[in-house]
């Protein structure tokens, strides 16, 4: 069944537009475009310096959970507990089997296709893989505790995750130790500092919970989201409630509400900061014309020793509906796509309290302001080497200018290089990106000239390349991979498998596309480059494993198994 989704969009608070978009009722749909001013905050939190746990191998940690504690248990080896702590408990495991700690993702069970509602907005992260030389540490939500298809929301019962650090030997990779790490309902982000420690965001769901009344505007919560830093050994050194570290910054900031809704998450980390980047719900507007809550993109950036907030916002993205976050040596970099203010695939950069809210339209998506389907999917960021250009931007999208429906026509792969000096240069225009073609589309009431570099063209097979991603691999050379679907419909679609090509800093092909496997690639993670490869982990739920899938330069593709 097919409902009429309307929200009504404030423009310069005096004039409305209806903008209206299709939906099917089983998938998920925000609230009204999104508005509310998120202020920066203060840089004084001590947070709550906790944590918790029991372990074995080089350390232990006593159990503790909220509002409670309990004693410390002795490690093997003789090495000192950890610190007996309140708040989410952490657990240094003695198994390094996937098997023995949960149930992961299955990421070939995700068959949602193109033309899914469910494809214009981002999802929960699974499975976060983070790349250390030839190492990598890979988070993953435990999906052991899921109820049966057809009753509540799984998010909500998954309390458990699980990092593992995995290491290639002589023999090949391997797992060579874990941690548990229990949630509050889902995982939002994974970061890593130079000493080793560890940072790893969640947050609840709630978007069954919400109402008018509640939570009252401006009313900060604790335990929405928070933030654990773990130690090598194990060991909690911190716990940071977001909420609440960003209401004693700034009473005035804006709440957390229902994160990651219609959207995902990001974390990351650089030079004693930490910074989370999600999708919100904001504060009940009561317009009669709207009556909703509406939704956006929240930045926060932490003290990483204190927990205390540095930066309460960043810029401006109303329906941000999927978000990516990266530090390039000078700031924390994001990228949203947004499809009300701005309607754009739109970047920025910020390293400090005073940054503003300035922001940088790469590439402005055909149809209507609040239109949800933007007709184009965000794929992956990375930093080039050298050049003038410094950044890098895949994503999906179609060719021609209707927008009758989900899909018009076929969605082809491209990409924007974006100018390493874009934050010192005029914001209007697009004078600092660069495609070697053009397109002409309406975006949001207006006729604009996009940039752009096409990688696939989809028209004579009539196909549609879906979750494009985007992997450094070194020597300024980058794997790009989509999924290639075809039919005419949600029910009549067929999976084509995974594809991908190799291109170089300047953006044209190496390696020409190819298929590659028929695995599904995981619509919430990033694709990462691991040495000379591009890494991607899949899950497989009934086996119990993660699998490592490594694309060398050739586009060969070797799989490790995690069991």
């Amino acid at each position: 069944m097919h409902t009429r989704y309307c929200v009504w969009l404030a423009a310069f608070a005096v004039l409305s537009l209806a903008a209206c978009s299709d939906r099917t009722d089983a998938q998920p749909s925000p609230s009204a475009s999104g508005s509310g001013n998120a202020s920066t905050g203060g840089t004084s939190n001590p947070g709550n310096n906790v944590g918790g746990g029991s372990a074995g191998g080089e350390s232990a940690q006593g159990g503790a959970g909220l509002g409670g504690s309990s004693a410390g248990a002795g490690a093997a080896g003789g090495v000192s507990a950890c610190p007996v702590t309140q708040g989410l408990k952490v657990t240094r495991l003695d198994t390094t089997s996937v098997a023995m700690m949960g149930k992961p993702f299955d990421t070939d069970g995700d068959t949602t296709t193109p033309w899914g509602w469910g494809t214009n907005y981002g999802k929960p992260p699974e499975i976060v893989a983070l790349p250390d030389g030839e190492s990598v540490d890979i988070l993953w939500q435990d999906h052991s505790a899921d109820p049966a298809r057809g009753q509540d929301d799984p998010n909500k019962n998954a309390k458990k995750a699980f990092l593992m650090r995995v290491e290639k030997g002589a023999a090949g990779y391997a797992v060579t130790r874990a941690y548990q790490i229990d949630q509050m309902a889902h995982i939002m982000g994974l970061a890593r500092d130079e000493s080793g420690n560890y940072y790893v965001a969640t947050g609840v769901n709630e978007d069954k919970d919400l109402t008018p009344e509640l939570p009252a505007p401006g009313m900060h919560r604790p335990g929405i989201v928070k933030i654990v830093k773990l130690d090598p050994n194990g060991c909690k050194t911190l716990e940071i409630d977001a909420s609440a570290a960003r209401q004693t910054a700034d009473a005035e900031s804006e709440p957390i509400i229902n994160p990651m809704v219609a959207a995902t998450s990001r974390l990351a980390y650089h030079d004693g900061r930490v910074a989370l980047l999600h999708g919100i719900n904001t504060d009940y507007d009561a317009n009669p014309m709207v009556m909703s809550r509406h939704q956006k993109a929240l930045t926060t950036h932490f003290d990483a020793t204190s927990g205390g907030v540095t930066l309460g916002s960043s810029m401006w993205v109303s329906h941000s509906f999927d978000q990516r976050l990266f530090h390039d040596g000078t700031g924390f970099v994001e990228v949203h796509l947004g499809d009300a203010h701005p309607r754009a695939i739109v970047m920025g950069r910020f390293s400090g309290p005073k940054m503003g809210t300035k922001s940088y339209e790469l590439f402005k998506p055909k149809g209507a302001t609040g239109a949800n389907d933007t007709y184009t999917r965000l794929g992956g960021v990375a930093q080039l080497a050298t050049g003038d250009f410094g950044y890098i931007v895949a994503f999906t999208t179609e060719r021609g200018t209707e927008t009758a429906q989900s899909l018009n026509g076929t969605r082809d792969v491209a990409l924007v290089r974006v100018s390493r000096a874009f934050a010192t240069m005029d914001e209007k225009g697009n004078a600092f990106v660069d495609g070697a073609a053009t397109q002409v589309v309406t975006s949001a009431g207006n006729e604009v000239t996009n940039k752009l570099t096409w990688l696939t063209d989809y028209a004579a097979s009539m196909a549609q390349a879906d979750r494009p991603r985007l992997a450094p691999i070194g020597q300024d050379r980058f794997v790009v991979l989509w999924e290639r679907w075809t039919g005419t419909g949600d029910r009549e679609a067929t999976f084509g498998g995974l594809h991908g090509l190799v291109v170089g800093a300047d953006g044209t092909v190496q390696v020409m596309a190819k298929h590659l496997s028929d695995q599904h690639l995981s619509r919430g993670d990033d694709v990462v480059g691991l040495g000379a490869n591009a890494l991607f982990v899949s899950g497989d739920g009934a086996a119990k494993k993660l699998t490592l899938n490594l694309i060398g330069a050739d586009l060969s593709l070797t799989s490790v198994d995690l069991p």
